[in-house]
């Protein structure tokens, strides 16, 4: 099971580098 963290800045939003992260860990 895949579990996916989202490390969120103070405004709430999500970094490029965490969606980048994202994507690679899903495509793998």
């Amino acid at each position: 099971m895949l579990k996916l963290t989202f490390k969120v800045n103070g405004d709430g939003k999500v970094d490029n580098e965490d969606l980048k992260i994202i994507a690679q860990s899903t495509t793998h």
